[in-house]
C-alpha cells in the first residue's frame, strides 16, 4: 500500500495551506481573491492587473518617449535623426542638405577599382611609354606580321620558341659525346654487332646477358 499513499514532493497538509491563505495573502498564494471580475474585466488587483496588462503595454526595443523625441529634434538637427527638413524636395528631385544628398548619390558617382584620372592618364602616356601602358605603338604591324617592339614581339614569339624540358644545344650533345662515351650517352658504338651477336662493351653485354643469367 505504500506506493498508493506516497503523496507527490511539495503536497501540503489542509492545515498548511488553511494557514498560507491567512498568513500569506500575495499574488501566487492560494488566498481568495477580494474581487470577482467578469470575463471581459480585468481585476484590479496590482499585480494581477500588471501581469494581464504587460503584453499590451509592451514597447518595441529602442522606443523613445515623446519627451526624449522632442529633445531629440530640437539639440541634435543632424542627419538622420527626427529634426524636420529644411527643404521638401520632389520625387525627381535630390534635397541639398550635404548628407542626404551624398547619400543618395554616392552609387551613381563611385569610380570603378584602379580608375585613374584623365591626369594620370595623361603622364602616363608621356612618362613611361613602356611596353603595357597606354603609349601609341611606333610601327602598325598588319593581322599577318609580328611588331619590331621588342616587348612586343618577345610576348608573340615566345609560345613558338619554347623548347621542351631537358633539351640541350647542339654543342653541348657534341661535348657530352667527346667527354663522356659511358653506356646511355649519345657517343657511337665502338663495335656493330649483328642481330644474333651482343656486343663486348662490357656495360651494355651486362645488360644484356643479365635476363638470362638471373635464377
Amino acid at each position: 500500500l505504500a506506493p498508493m499513499l506516497c503523496e507527490p514532493k511539495g503536497s501540503k497538509s489542509v492545515e498548511h495551506l488553511e494557514t498560507l491563505r491567512q498568513s500569506n495573502p500575495c499574488f501566487g498564494t492560494l488566498a481568495p481573491k477580494t474581487d470577482r471580475p467578469g470575463p471581459q474585466e480585468i481585476t484590479f488587483d496590482s499585480m494581477a492587473r500588471w501581469a494581464a496588462l504587460a503584453p499590451m503595454l509592451r514597447e518595441p526595443k529602442g522606443t523613445k518617449s515623446v519627451e526624449h523625441l522632442e529633445a531629440l529634434r530640437q539639440s541634435n538637427p543632424c542627419f538622420g535623426t527626427l529634426a524636420p527638413m529644411a527643404d521638401r524636395p520632389g520625387p525627381q528631385e535630390i534635397t541639398y542638405e550635404p548628407m542626404a544628398r551624398w547619400a543618395v548619390l554616392a552609387p551613381m558617382l563611385r569610380e570603378p577599382k584602379g580608375t585613374q584620372s584623365v591626369e594620370h592618364l595623361e603622364t602616363l602616356r608621356k612618362s613611361n611609354p613602356c611596353f603595357g601602358t597606354l603609349a601609341p605603338k611606333t610601327d602598325r604591324p598588319g593581322p599577318q606580321e609580328i611588331t619590331y617592339e621588342p616587348m612586343a614581339r618577345w610576348a608573340a614569339l615566345a609560345p613558338m620558341l619554347r623548347e621542351p624540358k631537358g633539351i640541350k644545344s647542339v654543342e653541348h650533345l657534341e661535348m657530352l659525346r667527346q667527354s663522356n662515351p659511358c653506356f646511355g650517352t649519345l657517343a657511337p658504338k665502338a663495335d656493330r654487332p649483328g642481330q644474333q651477336e651482343i656486343t663486348f662493351d662490357p656495360i651494355a653485354r651486362w645488360a644484356a646477358l643479365a635476363p638470362m643469367l638471373c635464377e
